[in-house]
């Protein structure tokens, strides 16, 4: 599908834009000057409720046409993947450059950005890694997108894959992640992501919502061209789509504010200005890891939320040269906590009444909204755990619900949380010994309170430590790096073939 008409962009958004907020705004005028509360309440909440599913069932009908119809383009471009890393997990690092290597039916370049990460061992598990054409960025410690665009800046590619240090590929995953570049009008695509440790429930159920994710919502979008989001686990660009707009993206301020967070969403956003395409494409199949703490989970969740209204809001005068499908999935997306939340407190308030009228509609809506999903989900992977994804509604209402209003009144914060906050973060005493003080050698865990060539102890005081906050440790390295290898200075950047 094209591009729409000069007309249908002109009357399809603002169409689209009030499907989304009418029947809402039917239910709040009615609550708040009482009139006819009985039938506004009735008929608004039955009207919201088909316009919910309706929504559901557009958004299966139009992925069912997406990922029914068929690419057999064979298109074999010069392929860059830049992965910015700090302070990263060396097992998932070293699966994740293994898949890299193991790539099938693409010409492919491999850059590591290393973010002036603390984690001596990052080196080394790439030259134990490393491919043919593959460089090594040492960097000093800026952020991911300044880390992103160096390796930008040191590829060659003419497609540009930007991917976590924690993401693993499937073989041909490159190969069909730049199958739609065949098409001069696309300018970014995105695989389809799923969770790698899946095994605890919050595992499995942020398994399944990446499926409906990628596999429904970013299916329906891709059926219009206009993927709201590329992955940034696993997304790909055309080099000319986004060489002209990167110093704006790693520069980009929100009220004067440098941001930290949401480069994929802002970065697909600066695409789709440019008029270019954006495709999802399920076969380029990827693992991601989640956040090793619950705690860390519900940060990384809230920058996503914090990102999403941003880059909405920054967007709203956009949508007039997007598709009316993408304005409207937006503006629904957006507007529906805010109206479960309305719900919910129409719930606690008007008990009696609702338990005698309304109530059981109500419950009706949000047992069929809750099932539709995981009904599809488990008839479309023949997974019938899938189901156990109706669970997701409860995990929703009682900590993302809450995560995503607040992340209203916090827009305009820059700490991480999960990643990159460095007066947060904190790394095991493993790392504070690299080199042995008395002969200089590496210190290796789990040999880390001992060196295995001279026999040297640790001091005490480094073993009794247990963690480090990561300003103490920067400081720590660096003057047993400046003892042992004088040569090799903070921040000089340099590259291995």
């Amino acid at each position: 599908m094209g591009n729409p008409s000069s007309t249908h962009r002109r009357f399809g958004v603002p169409v689209a834009v009030a499907a989304g907020i009418l029947p809402p705004a039917l239910i709040i005028a009615g609550y708040l000057y009482d009139i006819h509360l009985p039938l506004i309440l009735t008929y608004s909440i039955t009207l919201y409720g088909v316009f919910i599913n309706l929504h559901l069932l557009l958004q299966m009908a139009y992925a069912r046409k997406e990922l029914h119809g068929t690419n057999s383009t064979s298109y074999k471009p010069k392929v860059s993947a830049v992965i910015p890393v700090y302070n990263e997990d060396l097992e998932m690092f070293s699966k994740c450059l293994e898949s890299l290597r193991n790539q099938t039916g693409t010409d492919l370049e491999v850059i590591v950005a290393n973010d002036g990460t603390l984690v001596p061992d990052i080196r080394e598990v790439f030259e134990n890694q490393k491919g043919v054409d593959w460089k090594y960025l040492n960097l000093p410690h800026r952020g991911k997108r300044e880390a992103m665009y160096d390796g930008f800046k040191a590829s060659n590619g003419d497609i540009l894959v930007f991917c976590d240090s924690d993401t693993i590929f499937s073989p041909s995953c490159i190969s069909e992640l730049v199958r739609p570049f065949a098409n001069p009008r696309v300018g970014a695509t995105t695989g389809n992501v799923r969770i790698y440790n899946n095994q605890s429930l919050l595992g499995k159920l942020t398994d399944f919502r990446y499926w409906i994710a990628f596999n429904l919502e970013r299916a329906a979008q891709s059926h219009f061209n206009v993927v709201s989001c590329i992955s940034g686990p696993c997304g790909a660009y055309r080099r000319i789509a986004i060489e002209m707009v990167l110093d704006d993206w790693v520069n980009q301020k929100f009220f004067g504010r440098k941001c930290t967070y949401g480069d994929d969403r802002h970065l697909t956003n600066l695409v789709l200005a440019g008029g270019y395409e954006t495709k999802y494409v399920a076969k380029a199949e990827a693992l991601t890891m989640l956040p090793s703490t619950k705690l860390k989970w519900a940060r990384q969740q809230l920058r996503w939320a914090r990102s999403f209204y941003r880059e909405f809001l920054v967007n709203l005068g956009t949508f007039a040269n997007c598709s009316p499908w993408l304005a409207y999935d937006l503006t629904y997306l957006a507007l529906f906590p805010i109206f479960v939340l309305f719900n919910i407190m129409l719930v606690l308030t008007r008990t009696a009444f609702m338990a005698s009228q309304v109530l059981p509609i109500y419950l009706s809506i949000v047992l069929t909204s809750a099932l539709i999903r995981p009904i599809y989900g488990a008839v479309k992977t023949r997974d019938s755990s899938f189901l156990a994804f109706a669970l997701y509604g409860f995990l929703f209402v009682c900590v993302l619900l809450p995560l995503k209003i607040y992340s209203l009144f916090s827009l305009n914060s820059t700490a991480w949380g999960s990643r990159g906050d460095e007066t947060s973060t904190s790394i095991p005493i493993d790392y504070i010994l690299p080199f042995c003080r008395k002969c200089g050698a590496r210190i290796k865990p789990p040999e880390a309170y001992y060196c295995y060539k001279c026999g040297t102890k640790a001091e005490p005081a480094l073993i009794l430590a247990k963690t480090v906050h990561v300003t103490d440790l920067r400081i720590q390295q660096k003057q047993k790096l400046s003892q042992h290898r004088p040569n090799l200075g903070d921040g000089d950047a340099f590259e291995v073939s």
